[in-house]
């Protein structure tokens, strides 16, 4: 079944499939057994079609960023593992506004802002990792949150749909 549905990613995105991927490889401890399936978005265009092949096939669909701060089982994970660290890294700056998709390490969202004049995100300067990590553990270092300079999010559901949450609907701890 795993060889089938990296055989339909390869097919219709531009992604890389990896079966039993050694999970190491792709984490900062170096550690974790290896992954039925590994998947490398290239676009978010392809990110959405693999979550809609993954779905369709009823398989479990784990998300890594860089990887930083994450221990997984020498046993692996069972099921797909998507890897965002070599895609969705895009920063851009619009009217005092810092847009940066959720593989951007935060170091460059950080230098981006500083570029820019933008202020309040200097605390995250040396947190290791990627936004999407960053916003789900909401990162923070020396007395500030990233949750605290969130205006919204876009995600993609479990429907391979975009949508957009406003920072007063996400419950941060």
């Amino acid at each position: 079944m795993i060889e089938t549905i990296m055989n339909e990613i390869n097919n219709e995105t531009a992604s890389l499939c990896l079966m039993n991927e050694s999970l190491k490889k792709h984490t900062t401890y170096r550690i974790g057994g290896p992954a039925d399936l590994m998947i490398f978005p290239k676009s978010k265009q392809d990110l959405i079609k693999v979550i809609e092949i993954i779905n369709e096939n009823k398989i479990q669909l784990t998300i890594l960023g860089s990887g930083s701060n994450v221990l997984v089982s020498d046993s692996g994970i069972r099921g797909a593992v998507i890897s965002l660290k070599n895609s969705l890294k895009q920063v851009e700056v619009d009217d005092n506004i810092l847009y940066a998709e959720c593989g951007t390490m935060l170091g460059k969202i950080v230098k981006n802002a500083v570029k820019n004049n933008l202020i309040g995100l200097e605390n995250l300067n040396g947190v290791p990792g990627t936004l999407g990590g960053a916003l789900i553990m909401n990162a923070g270092a020396w007395g500030g949150e990233i949750s605290e300079n969130l205006i919204h999010v876009e995600v993609i559901n479990s429907k391979s749909e975009i949508k957009k949450i406003e920072k007063k609907d996400l419950n941060f701890s």
